[in-house]
C-alpha cells in the first residue's frame, strides 16, 4: 500500500526513498551554519533542502536561582485583599439592598402610573356617560318639538297617536315601509 503524500511534496522530483525514510521517522538532516540559520538552495531538491525541522524544548526552571534574582511572593496589594475579605460580604449585602430599593422605586412608580391612568379612565368614561344623557335629552326634546307641531297642525291628539321612530308620524297614517327606525339613534344597545 503505498503513502499519499500533500501535493506539495511530490510536486518537486525528491528521491522517493529519502522521503520514505523521513516520513518513517529517519534522522533528518539540516543544512545549517553556525548562528543557526538553515541554507537553502534553490538549485537543490533534496529532502534536506525541502523539509525544516522543528524540535521541542521543555525548560525548567530553577526556583531557587529565579528567588536569587527577583521576588517571588505577591506583596503590592496584600493589604488590600485582607481589608476585601471582611468587606465581601458587606458588599454583596450592599448589592442585595441596592437591587432591591431598585426594584422597589420602580414599583412605586409603576403603581403611581396605574393610579394616573385610572383617574383618567374613570374622567373619560364620565365624559361618555354625560355625552350619551346630553344625546339623549336632545333626542327626546327634538321628538317632543315635533310631536307638539304636529299635535298644533290636528294631525293627532296627544303623544301617543304618534310613532316613537323619526319622523314620528301619526300612527293612523303611518304607511307600510320596510325601513326599520332606531328610536333612540344616539345610544348603544346594552349588551
Amino acid at each position: 500500500m503505498s503513502k499519499k503524500y500533500p501535493v506539495y511534496i511530490t510536486r518537486y522530483e525528491i528521491d522517493q526513498s529519502e522521503l520514505s525514510e523521513f516520513v518513517e521517522g529517519g534522522e533528518h538532516k539540516e543544512n545549517i551554519d553556525s548562528t543557526g540559520n538553515q541554507i537553502i538552495k534553490t538549485d537543490s531538491d533534496t529532502v534536506e533542502n525541502c523539509f525544516i525541522t522543528i524540535r521541542q524544548v521543555k525548560t525548567e526552571f530553577s526556583k531557587d536561582k529565579i528567588e536569587q534574582n527577583y521576588e517571588t511572593k505577591f506583596t503590592e496589594f496584600s493589604d488590600l485583599v485582607k481589608s476585601d475579605d471582611k468587606s465581601e460580604n458587606l458588599s454583596i449585602e450592599d448589592d442585595v439592598t441596592d437591587i432591591n430599593n431598585a426594584h422597589q422605586n420602580q414599583e412605586n412608580i409603576l403603581n403611581n402610573q396605574l393610579e394616573e391612568l385610572t383617574k383618567i379612565l374613570e374622567v373619560e368614561s364620565q365624559k361618555n356617560i354625560k355625552f350619551k344623557e346630553d344625546a339623549q335629552q336632545n333626542y327626546l326634546a327634538t321628538k317632543n318639538l315635533i310631536i307638539d307641531m304636529r299635535i298644533k297642525n290636528g294631525e293627532g291628539n296627544n303623544p301617543e297617536d304618534f310613532s316613537d321612530a323619526f319622523p314620528f308620524s301619526p300612527l293612523s297614517q303611518e304607511n307600510t315601509s320596510t325601513t326599520d327606525y332606531n328610536p333612540i339613534p344616539f345610544l348603544d344597545e346594552p349588551r
